[in-house]
């Protein structure tokens, strides 16, 4: 060629590019990639051009994979073993400046991901997780790159090495989902079943620690205003939870889908804990809920309810030793306790539920009188049992119970022969059958009786209160030939009466209805039985009453009296 500036072009081959232009000092790419031209050249007489006009060409490669959820977190993917769709950032850098990124690309549904059209070079690409639930598998693990992950799981990267027409598809980033515990539960179980039913809420501000086997503390955490506590993103291991229960709750029963926390002293730092659970890789523990419930409390007093009317007047005299016992809602027994000094019982610290109680009826008297149960009491007079109630946590509740004995009423009828209302010593019992009734407060016959032959009567098993007597003669007197009156003659007398006495003193005294004195008003002079002369009956108490008019007219009026005379007389 003849001395002189030259220039050359050159047309790349199919599916090649030219390489970048090399320093003008170093053998390599004379070709100006953006022109396919290269600078030109001057060549004097007897110079060769030889080395200024090379051409480098190269085919544009890429790398591509998958992200994939490694669910064992072994490192390598296994058959089962899917993309993971939680899409991931990941961003290339030339290794020669790390820091400045070349391309960026977003991982598919599926996890797969491409960074075409590379020219051969060495590369870092960093994988950034779109949250922190997942970590990365351990890297190169097994003997297959293709199915093993390759990035380092401390920075999210590796290296990857690109020549001339080989596509890297072997790069694989394998990550593992963290397990984690909850969201769970910490709730007031209302009706300490355990159980968190529908209207049990959760308890605020409780403080919930996550624990290792040997007692190292992995996390704590507070729940939130609907008692939920979580501890996420936790490292593959074995677990137990400890709790902060609220003071004075006591823990509900262990049961399956519910309270899974118990006492054990032991145990720090609360002295209670859950079973120990072992999470693997995307396990999401959801069955460690912790129930408690504030104790309830089942109280009452038992006295000596004299007048049976179920209030307890400051009067009456609490009943000691009386037991009383505790029945769950199977009608089980659960407790018993014997009245105090003051009549009180208490069954403290138990849990919620549903209860009654009973009353163990005390022996009867001396006399052997059986005790009774008051009405308008909380317990049922004929059962001795309080109706069964639900207690919820926290609740309180005390019964009465009022228990009498039975009073009796009676005494005698006698016949009152002078009749000032008083039985004197030489006044016998009125032999004839007088009725008696026995009438409450208002006004219902309770009893009837009927005096015997030494005027005799009594009303048993009487509940203490307030009554009436009436008395009832069909004849009165003992001589029933002066008595012409068939209508009933009544009396009533008012009584009170309270538990085991025996009121005795509620006699009644009868009088003849057909008592006859003298009567000389107006010169009369004759026996009569119509009225009575309050000044003479005060001053002849003693004289002047007869049963008959015979006997009256014999002792005043005899002078007058014949037979025959006393014949027409009478």
């Amino acid at each position: 060629m003849p001395p002189g500036t030259y220039t050359a072009t050159i047309f790349p081959p199919n599916d090649y590019q030219l390489s970048p232009l090399s320093d003008p000092q170093v053998v390599g790419n004379d070709f100006d990639p953006s022109t396919n031209t290269t600078v030109p050249v001057t060549l004097l007489s007897g110079e060769s051009g030889v080395g200024s006009f090379d051409a480098g060409f190269y085919e544009t490669v890429s790398i591509s994979n998958q992200v994939f959820e490694d669910t064992n977190g072994n490192g390598i993917r296994e058959p089962m073993e899917n993309g993971y769709p939680g899409g991931m950032n990941i961003t290339l850098y030339d290794s020669t400046n790390p820091d400045e990124p070349i391309a960026n690309v977003v991982t598919d549904e599926d996890g797969s991901f491409i960074f075409p059209d590379l020219p051969p070079g060495e590369y870092e690409l960093e994988f950034i997780p779109d949250d922190d639930s997942v970590t990365f598998s351990p890297q190169d693990v097994g003997t297959d790159d293709c199915a093993d992950s390759d990035v380092d799981p401390n920075t999210g990267r590796v290296a990857v090495t690109v020549v001339s027409g080989e596509d890297i598809t072997c790069v694989n980033a394998g990550v593992a989902i963290l397990p984690s515990i909850g969201p769970n539960v910490v709730f007031e179980d209302s009706n300490g079943n355990g159980l968190q039913d529908d209207n049990e809420t959760g308890l605020p501000s409780v403080i919930v620690v996550l624990s290792h086997p040997n007692g190292t503390v992995a996390a704590f955490d507070l729940t939130n205003a609907n008692g939920e506590y979580s501890f996420p993103n936790l490292q593959p291991g074995e677990y137990y939870l400890s709790v902060n229960k609220e003071p004075g709750f006591v823990w509900s029963p262990v049961v399956e889908g519910g309270n899974q926390i118990s006492e054990d002293a032991n145990t720090l730092p609360y002295g209670n804990r859950s079973p120990t659970i072992t999470l693997n890789f995307g396990d999401v523990d959801t069955t460690l809920d912790a129930g408690m419930y504030d104790p309830v409390t089942f109280s009452g007093i038992v006295w000596h309810d004299l007048d049976a009317d179920g209030v307890k007047d400051t009067s009456e005299p609490t009943l000691e030793g009386i037991v009383v016992t505790l029945y769950d809602g199977n009608d089980a027994s659960v407790d018993s306790r014997s009245t105090n000094a003051d009549g009180t019982w208490s069954f403290d610290d138990i849990p919620a539920g549903t209860y009654h109680a009973k009353i163990t009826p005390p022996p009867e008297d001396s006399s052997g009188n059986a005790w009774m149960l008051s009405p308008n009491t909380d317990f049922d007079p004929l059962t001795w049992e309080t109706t069964p109630t639900f207690f919820e946590s926290g609740s309180t509740s005390e019964v009465v119970a009022g228990l009498y004995l039975p009073a009796t009423i009676g005494e005698y009828v006698w016949f009152d022969e002078d009749p000032n209302g008083i039985q004197d010593g030489d006044e016998e019992p009125f032999d004839q059958p007088v009725t008696v009734r026995l009438y409450d407060e208002l006004g219902t016959v309770v009893q009837e009786t009927e005096s015997n032959e030494a005027g005799q009567y009594q009303f048993t098993s009487v509940t203490p209160g307030s009554y009436s007597l009436e008395f009832l003669l069909l004849d009165a007197g003992n001589d029933t030939v002066v008595d012409d009156d068939d209508t009933p003659v009544t009396g009533r007398t008012g009584v009170t009466v309270v538990g085991e006495v025996d009121n005795g003193d509620n006699d009644a005294g009868v009088m003849h209805l057909g008592l006859f004195y003298p009567d000389w008003t107006n010169d009369v002079q004759m026996c009569t039985n119509e009225g009575y002369d309050p000044a003479w009956m005060e001053m002849q108490s003693v004289n002047y009453l007869y049963k008959n008019k015979e006997e009256c007219c014999e002792d005043h009026f005899w002078w007058r009296m014949t037979r025959k005379y006393l014949r027409s007389f009478l």
